[in-house]
């Protein structure tokens, strides 16, 4: 509804999160700037893809979403802002073969660590936007800290869902 992800790790202090999977899933129709019109303003949490909160120690690895199919319009895939101070390590997640049936205008994913927390080896392939594959961050609209994070998009192997 107004507020929060649809896939959120939690609100703790620490993280200890390892060895997650989830595929198959349809989301019927999100409606975070739905009652807001043309002021929409989402939370840090409103993504599809998210760790929110004063998170301070992170011990994520080894996730992976797959063959997600988002209908209609997506105001923001992932928000993933580490928090100021935070430590650790947030790696290996990997989104295969998703779909977003189409993208707000103002779409803005987020992905940036600290400098004591890293997002290392976040793997998108085949995600698609209205049909088309996003082969970069700045084709899906991701504003990606290239001190503190490294990921990469791939186009074109295995199945094409959407």
């Amino acid at each position: 509804m107004q507020f929060g992800a649809i896939f959120q790790l939690g609100w703790w202090k620490s993280r200890n999160v390892h060895d997650i999977r989830v595929s198959d899933v349809d989301i019927i129709h999100m409606d975070w700037c739905a009652y807001k019109g043309d002021n929409c303003h989402l939370q840090p949490n409103a993504a599809v893809f998210t760790v929110s909160g004063h998170t301070h120690e992170f011990h994520v690895d080894d996730i992976i979403l797959k063959e997600i199919r988002i209908e209609g319009e997506c105001p923001r895939l992932v928000e993933r802002k580490l928090y100021n101070g935070a430590v650790g390590k947030v790696s290996n997640l990997r989104f295969e073969n998703n779909y977003v049936g189409s993208v707000s205008s103002s779409m803005h994913n987020i992905i940036a660590g600290t400098p004591g927390a890293h997002i290392q080896n976040w793997q998108f392939i085949n995600l698609r936007y209205g049909g088309h594959c996003v082969c970069n961050a700045g084709a899906g609209h991701f504003s990606v800290d290239s001190h503190t994070t490294h990921n990469n998009f791939v186009c074109g192997t295995g199945p094409i869902i959407g």
